[in-house]
């Protein structure tokens, strides 16, 4: 854990300086990501082409960070938007296995913790309600057990 804190913290410096990993374009074009069936819609932009957004929700690029390469990213997005947090709830549970992430637990007490993962990635998604509901979108490449 120790490691992986100096690693954000060095990656942090070399993203403020300027980062070519925002990307703003949209989802591959399978037509699997465009809607959500419980009401919120898929976010046409995408920092990580892999981490679905609702609709709505504006990314706050003052607070977040990014860096990918071939072969690791980590980053930490914060998006403000008002949505119901049970509709926030249902919109990952339903599209993060769409793109082949799996739940691992949602903790639902005053604020909402949603963890996933991949082979070799996970990805926690804090939401904190309120009038305008902020949420923390963390994506880091999982510990190696040695």
């Amino acid at each position: 854990m120790k490691k992986l804190l100096v690693l954000l913290v060095i990656l942090n410096f070399t993203v403020v300086s300027g980062c070519s990993t925002w990307n703003s374009g949209s989802k591959k074009g399978s037509s699997k990501y465009q809607e959500s069936t419980i009401g919120l819609a898929l976010s046409d932009s995408l920092k990580f082409d892999d981490v679905p957004v609702p609709s709505g929700f504006q990314l706050n690029i003052k607070e977040s960070f990014a860096f990918q390469n071939s072969t690791m990213r980590v980053g930490v997005l914060l998006y403000r938007g008002k949505a119901l947090p049970q509709d926030i709830i249902n919109f990952y549970k339903e599209q993060m296995p769409l793109y082949n992430w799996k739940t691992l637990n949602v903790i639902e007490y005053e604020n909402i913790q949603m963890l996933f993962e991949k082979s070799d990635e996970t990805c926690i998604i804090t939401l904190i309600p309120g009038r305008t509901n902020l949420m923390k979108i963390s994506v880091a490449p999982k510990s190696k057990n040695k």
